[in-house]
Parts: structure tokens; C-alpha cells; sequence
């Protein structure tokens, strides 16, 4: 899939991956791209931040970006 390739471009090296790290997910017709961070209030948990959205819509034959 061409988001995975992308985000796997712009991932931070391993060893720096526990304090950040960036991922996608693909519902439908959407691309949520999100960074990955350990919990302030929550030791051993993780939040996700969305960081870009990307709707296709179909009717117009356009994406259109959310940030």
C-alpha cells in the first residue's frame, strides 16, 4: 500500500521509536496519518495524534488534505 511505503520513509530511526514514532491507518475511503507517543497520565500506555487526514471523494475525483 502506498501509505505504509510513505510513512515507513518518514518513521524516526528504531532506537528513538519508543518517544515518537508515526503511523496510517485506512478506513473506507480515508488515510489518517498519526505520530505515536508514550501517555503523560498513563506510564507504559500510548496516545495517538493525528497529524494529516486525506478524504477521496469520489463524486469529484479529488482528495482533499485535513490537518
Amino acid at each position: 500500500m502506498v501509505a505504509r511505503r510513505f510513512i515507513e520513509r518518514l518513521r524516526p530511526q528504531a532506537q528513538h521509536r519508543n518517544k515518537i514514532d508515526l503511523s496510517s491507518r485506512v478506513s473506507g475511503q480515508s488515510v489518517e496519518i498519526f505520530e505515536i507517543h508514550p501517555s503523560p497520565n498513563e506510564p507504559g500506555s500510548q496516545i495517538d495524534v493525528g497529524v494529516a487526514k486525506a478524504i477521496y471523494v469520489k463524486a469529484n475525483g479529488v482528495w482533499k488534505i485535513y490537518w
